[in-house]
């Protein structure tokens, strides 16, 4: 039965269970009841038939709700598919994620892997090597090779890449940012990036954004925020300490972050709104469109959230892969988020009075 790619939020309570679950096998991928061995995916899914086959998520990291609705979407589209999808936490360090690639290929026990690569770069020689023992491997989120914004595949028998549109976001931010810094000069801003020592966060989306600023916007801050709202809500309460006049809060990393931020603005009694804001109030700028988020956009709260559709993602590149697995046609060898999205790159008020319906497929 297809699932309705909209529906994230009646899914919580499943995201929630599976959770715990997902914590307890996260540190160690499970591996007690694995074979032993060396390389090779195992015979379970014969080729051209949709017998059981056994598919290793390599997650960003156990913590991050975002891996947690993805993790959970793949495990939902396996079970419709007659795979069983197993977490291992990379913990958002590219060394413990090439490990754990390492040791479920000597395992055996995977005809598949799905990877959201911690390090787009590092993880390929682990990729290669998966490739070259039999397993079927795909790229979830961002690429496996050395362009973190390259939608097709980078290396040779990759089976496909889902990716985000990284510099699209990037770009988008800077744009929303614009948006409200009409007539204000300068217009001081504040960045929560998640960890601008990841590929992805940091070399990939960074210049972008700052190439598409206005010159009347005039950078006060960065920080990194890990994408969890906590960090966010202390690295913006530090902000505001050094920066009291700040005009705009944008994260183009996670709406996570963007939540925390929004608490620490209301600590200080600072008032949030939109382009025609009072001179002392700060402007919101989201990214990821978590459950939240879009409801502050659609309160009129935030200004936007960069649209993501992590469980839509996720069931693709899971749907795919098992194409691989199975000797059947894959789909297509690599595809971006705003193409599976059912609204679009950005979300806006205005936007979702267009599509009313629509519903996040995570919450932050």
């Amino acid at each position: 039965m297809k699932r309705d790619r909209r529906g994230g939020l009646p899914r919580l309570v499943l995201v929630l269970l599976a959770v715990a679950s997902l914590f307890v096998i996260a540190a160690c991928g499970s591996d007690d009841d694995s074979s032993s061995g060396s390389g090779g995916g195992t015979d379970t899914a014969a080729s051209g038939s949709g017998e059981q086959a056994n598919v290793a998520f390599f997650g960003l990291s156990a913590e991050n709700a975002y891996t947690q609705y993805m993790y959970e979407a793949a495990k939902e589209a396996g079970a419709e598919q007659n795979a069983d999808v197993e977490f291992f936490d990379g913990k958002f360090e590219g060394p413990a994620q090439i490990a754990q690639i390492q040791d479920a290929i000597t395992s055996g026990k995977f005809d598949a892997f799905i990877i959201m690569p911690n390090d787009t770069a590092g993880v390929v020689p682990v990729a290669k090597q998966a490739i070259d023992s039999g397993i079927a491997v795909s790229a979830l989120q961002f690429p496996i090779g050395p362009d973190p914004v390259d939608v097709k595949p980078q290396v040779e028998g990759l089976t496909t890449s889902v990716i985000e549109d990284v510099e699209s976001g990037a770009r988008i931010t800077a744009e929303s940012i614009n948006d409200m810094c009409v007539d204000r000069d300068p217009c001081k801003t504040a960045l929560l990036w998640g960890s601008r020592k990841l590929s992805w966060d940091g070399a990939a989306k960074r210049p972008v954004l700052m190439d598409a600023l206005d010159p009347n916007v005039e950078i006060v801050a960065e920080a990194d925020a890990g994408f969890l709202q906590p960090d966010g809500e202390k690295a913006t309460a530090d902000i505001l300490q050094a920066h009291p006049d700040l005009d705009v809060l944008a994260t183009p990393s996670g709406d996570q972050m963007t939540l925390g931020g929004e608490r620490a603005i209301k600590a200080v009694n600072k008032e949030i709104g939109l382009a025609d804001r009072p001179e002392d109030a700060i402007a919101i700028v989201g990214y990821g469109a978590a459950g939240a988020g879009v409801q502050k956009v659609r309160d009129g709260i935030w200004y936007s959230t960069y649209a993501l559709v992590p469980a839509s993602m996720a069931e693709a590149a899971l749907t795919y892969t098992l194409q691989g697995v199975r000797g059947e046609p894959v789909e297509t060898d690599g595809i971006g988020q705003i193409e599976i999205s059912p609204i679009g790159d950005n979300i806006t008020k205005e936007i979702l009075e267009e599509n009313p319906d629509f519903e996040a497929e995570w919450e932050g």
